[in-house]
This record gives structure tokens, sequence and C-alpha cells, in this order.
């Protein structure tokens, strides 16, 4: 009775957790962390209930023997209320000071429609906590909800009036003007009396001020801090982020974004000729897991070709990258070759989503829901065989990645993945993280291959539906381009067979009453 106790006491620490930890886990105690990560991650338990507790306690994030627990369902964060970003919710990315006055930013959180905020050019005094007031004040309205990731340029386009490239832009307090001699712009929500700022940039040497004693200058409002959700660059009439990290969470780009390090600046005008970043946010509830999508076509045939993939699960807003690079067995990328990023731009891509990005032109590709962009020049699967590695994160000079690979496809030998640590574009082990026949597939070389929906399951869940499109059989291979790819827009996933935290748990704390 003593162990049984012990045991129910330990499971509803855990179940507690699911309720009540942040969604990265950052207040979580070590073993509520490892039995959430252990019941929800998809990791194989051992069949006893003690072994579960066991492996939570001593924090284990692998074991071996028993069931596999289904991938829970993510969380999908909210839209901030009307009107209620926290500091760092966006980041300025850039400023013209000559003609014409242009700046940018970028959403770090979805945006609801509706929502305002205030960008202005007036100086903040201490220690009187209150703006200098003699320039203006240029107010963003999102007419829509603006996805995580967006980047947004407002100009002046002369006579006080202004564009926004998303949403709408006015000038609220005439006066804004972005001077060359050095000038900030304060980012807030709320009443100018009672300011609840959001983001700041100051471009006048030697930055942050004591006070705002002339137009030039500027003190840091005390909610913000310099590097975190604030920046303060050497002093150019024009200056930007020169897009250095442009994926990775929320945090990552906050903090590439608010170092100095990472802008220049000229005298002559940077925007808006400059290109925008091309921003890719990571997953808002956490990363996506092997499996969790499926690669169900490519085409080589016809240009660089096309990758179409299906969401295995309910997705939050997200970004996924996709690589001819090839894996190899030192658990490196090879060097060379492109990516492409592919962005959500949508709160939520629902289970069976099917997306195909195709090839236009140049670098340029078009996808069927979401963006695509070809964020590392030199993406062309070869007809000479290639390979397609999906994953999140980012890959630095050594070819190391920091992130997770999700899924693989491999048309080149004959035998399938390759192995070695010198190998030629062609070629590519299987990645690490994956399995062959479940989270990845491999053929023989055939120039285009898509997953046959008219013959092959397009039902059931999302294990069932994993497994047939990694069986090679199931799909139709050809070396010339399809004029008619197998329609897969019916695909339906299965989700109430899914087991999460809470469901898991109530079947754990039966099994010990019984």
């Amino acid at each position: 009775m003593k162990k049984l106790i012990i045991l129910t006491s330990l499971i509803l620490i855990g179940h507690g957790a699911a309720a009540q930890c942040s969604p990265d886990g950052a207040d979580c105690s070590s073993f509520e962390t490892a039995f959430l990560n252990m019941l929800c991650n998809n990791l194989a338990v051992p069949t006893s209930i003690q072994g579960v507790l066991d492996n939570a306690t001593s924090g284990a994030t692998t074991v071996t023997a028993g069931q596999t627990v289904p991938r829970c369902q993510p969380t999908l964060p909210p839209s901030p209320a009307v009107g209620a970003l926290d500091p760092g919710d966006i980041a300025i990315t850039g400023l013209n000071t000559d003609n014409p006055d242009v700046f940018r930013f970028v959403a770090l959180v979805n945006i609801a429609a509706g929502t305002e905020i205030h960008f202005t050019d007036n100086g903040w005094k201490l220690p009187e906590n209150e703006f200098r007031d003699s320039e203006g004040t240029v107010t963003w309205t999102a007419v829509t909800e603006v996805p995580v990731g967006t980047e947004i340029e407002i100009e002046d386009t002369g006579s006080n009036t202004y564009s926004a490239s998303s949403g709408s832009a006015i000038e609220s307090n005439a006066g804004f003007a972005l001077s060359g001699s050095g000038d900030q712009i304060l980012a807030y929500q709320g009443p100018d009396a009672a300011p609840v700022f959001v983001a700041a940039l100051n471009n006048n040497n030697p930055g942050w001020d004591a006070t705002a004693s002339s137009t030039n200058t500027s003190a840091l409002p005390d909610d913000l801090t310099d590097g975190i959700d604030a920046i303060a660059v050497a002093e150019a009439d024009n200056t930007i982020y020169d897009c250095s990290t442009y994926t990775g969470t929320a945090g990552d780009i906050r903090a590439a974004v608010n170092n100095a390090g990472n802008w220049i600046g000229s005298n002559s005008p940077v925007l808006p000729a400059a290109p925008f970043c091309s921003f890719a946010v990571g997953p808002l509830s956490g990363a996506l897991l092997p499996g969790d999508i499926a690669l169900i076509g490519y085409q080589s045939d016809g240009g660089d070709g096309e990758i179409r993939f299906v969401a295995l699960y309910d997705m939050p807003s997200t970004s996924i990258q996709f690589t001819d690079k090839g894996w190899l067995s030192s658990n490196v990328f090879r060097s060379g070759e492109g990516t492409l990023t592919w962005t959500s731009d949508t709160a939520f891509i629902p289970a069976g989503t099917v997306v195909d990005l195709v090839h236009d032109s140049g670098n340029n590709w078009i996808a069927s829901t979401g963006s695509v962009t070809e964020s590392d020049a030199g993406f062309s699967l070869s007809t000479a065989g290639d390979q397609v590695i999906a994953f999140q994160g980012s890959i630095d000079g050594s070819g190391a990645l920091a992130g997770t690979i999700v899924a693989a496809l491999n048309y080149d030998s004959p035998d399938g993945w390759d192995t070695g640590t010198s190998l030629s574009a062609n070629e590519s082990a299987l990645p690490l993280g994956l399995a062959d026949n479940d989270t990845a597939v491999s053929f023989t070389h055939k120039d285009n291959g898509f997953y046959d929906c008219s013959a092959a399951p397009i039902s059931g869940t999302a294990d069932d539906l994993r497994a047939a499109m990694a069986d090679a059989s199931n799909w139709t291979r050809n070396n010339t381009v399809f004029g008619t790819t197998p329609d897969c827009s019916t695909i339906s996933v299965d989700l109430e067979a899914s087991v999460c935290i809470d469901e898991l748990v109530s079947l754990i704390e039966d099994a010990v009453g019984n």
C-alpha cells in the first residue's frame, strides 16, 4: 500500500505539471520536465508503472523497452489580446533618416487584428519619466492578424502621409521626422501619459543618454533593456539589421536583432530597397518532432523541381527548412547546395494539410499554403539522384545542426541511404534521429516521385499514414515530368486515437489503483 501511495503522488505531481508549467518548461522542476517529456515526446515507455516513474525521476529522456506513447497534440497559443503586447514582442529592424524616412519592425508573436503600436521620435526624459514632446508619432494598426515573423515597413510618402507593407499607418501626432544627426524610435502602446514600451532603437552616438535634452537624444525607458528588447547602434543616417539570424525561436531572433554587432550603417539610403529578412520564427508551442510531417513528393525534372509534404498533426504557426544538402555519417550536413524555408503564415495548420513547394524561376518558389523562400541559395534537385531533408533550427559553418531533423527522402543509390564522411552532392546518409520506412523513405533512382493517393491509404492514424507514406511500393515514380500529380487533397488524419498527458496520466492512475 505504501508503494502505491508513493506512485500515485508522483503521478499527481506530473499531472499538475501538465496544467501549470510554462510551454517551454522553464518554470518546471527537473522531475516535472522529465515526466512531461516522457509522456509527450514519442518516447518508448517501459510497460511497468514503476519503470515509467523510475525513468522520470532519474531525468531519463530515452528508454528502449515497452510500448510507444503517441505524440501529444500541441496547445495552440492564443493571439495576444488587442493592445496587449509585452516588451520584445516586436523588434525594430531598420531605419532611413535620409529621404524617404522609413523604418521596419518584425513581429515576434502573432499580432491580433486591431492591435495598435505607436512609434515616436520623441525622446524619453528621466527622472521625469515622460516624453520630451516636441516631435511626432506614427500609429500603426494591424488590419488583419499579423503572423509571427512578419517584417513590416512603414514609409513617409509625403505630406504627412505614411504607407505600411502590412496594416495601416497614420501620423497621429504631427512632427515625426527622423534626423540624419542621430535620432531614436520608441515603440509603445497606450496613452502618451502612461506608455507601455515594447521596443526601441537609438542611432545617436554614444548611445542612450541620461535624458532627452535635445531632439537627437533619449534616455532608455525603464521598461526596456538594451540588448534585450532595445538597441543602440552606431550613428549613421541609415542603418539596418543584417539578417544574419533569421530562423529560430522568438528569443533567438530577438537577441540577434538587438545585438549592435549585427547591424550595418550607411550615409546613403538603405531602405526601402533592401530586401526583407524572411524571418522564420520557430513554433510557439515547441519544436516539431520526427514524423510530425511526411514527405510525399519530389520532382527534379523541369527546373529545380517540386517538394510535397503533409502535416500529420495539428501544428501551430511554424516554419520548416528543406535542404538538398546530404547528411554525413559524422552527423553533420555536407557543405554546398541550398535550403528552402517554408513558413505557415497562419496560426494553425490542420492535420492532413498537403503543401506543395514549386520552383518558379531563379531563386523564387511558390507555396500552395503559407510562403517559401530560398533562404540559402543553391537548392536544386538533381536528375542524377538527390535527397530532401526537412529540419528546424540552424546549420553552422561546420555543417552541425542546432535543431531537429523531422523527415527525409532519398532517391539516389539502388541500395538506399549511403554511409561515409565524404559523399557526393547526390548522396546522403540516413539523418540522425530518423528511421527508414518510418520517418524517412528511400528509393532506387528515378527523377520524380509522388505518394499515390489514388491507391494508397489516405485516412488513418498518424502512425498508420506515416508507415504507408514511407513504403516505397505506395509511390508512383518515373523519369519524365508529371503532367498531373496524384491528388492528395483529401488526406484525413485520425487524431482521436492519440493519447495526451491527461488521458495517459488517467490510465496510469487506473493501473495503480488496480
